[in-house]
């Protein structure tokens, strides 16, 4: 699938790339700020046993700061026009369809009406136009830096 060198059919390929990576330090940020107020106080703890709650908190750290790196690396990439840079975040955007696809699957199998299950819908077709997009981008970068005929 070609983007024709335009994102939204509106703005270049290269700015949704910028677009995608900031919203996402963005929310890292405020996803990594989240996660320090619950393990500064935890909610959910039965009595003083805190240990669940924290350490969801920590996972959810952690994960949160690889994609923040991740993301920041997308942003390299599309300075540099890197597409070794680009290529983690095509990887975490197929994680993400894979997940939320999960949760759809199990939202219907669990006998969830489909009214709840909207959001995640609409969260799958956003993630999976930001895949195309990213996709689109880093095969326009590995084109850039081999070109057709050079080397094969």
């Amino acid at each position: 699938m070609a983007l024709d060198d335009n994102c939204c059919g509106c703005m270049q390929l290269e700015t949704g790339g910028y677009i995608i990576g900031w919203l996402f330090i963005v929310s890292c940020v405020l996803g990594i700020l989240g996660a320090l107020g619950n393990i500064a106080s935890p909610t959910g703890c039965e009595g003083n046993d805190c240990t669940i709650p924290i350490a969801g908190s920590a996972v959810s750290l952690i994960l949160t700061i690889i994609v923040l790196i991740i993301a920041i690396f997308l942003i390299k990439g599309m300075n540099s026009r890197d597409a070794k840079k680009v290529f983690p975040m095509y990887i975490v955007l197929i994680i993400e369809i894979v997940f939320i696809a999960l949760g759809i699957i199990g939202g219907f199998l669990g006998g969830v009406h489909w009214a709840g299950l909207i959001p995640l819908l609409i969260g799958l077709l956003i993630v999976a136009y930001c895949f195309i997009i990213i996709r689109a981008i880093y095969r326009k970068f590995q084109n850039e830096s081999h070109p057709a005929g050079v080397g094969a």
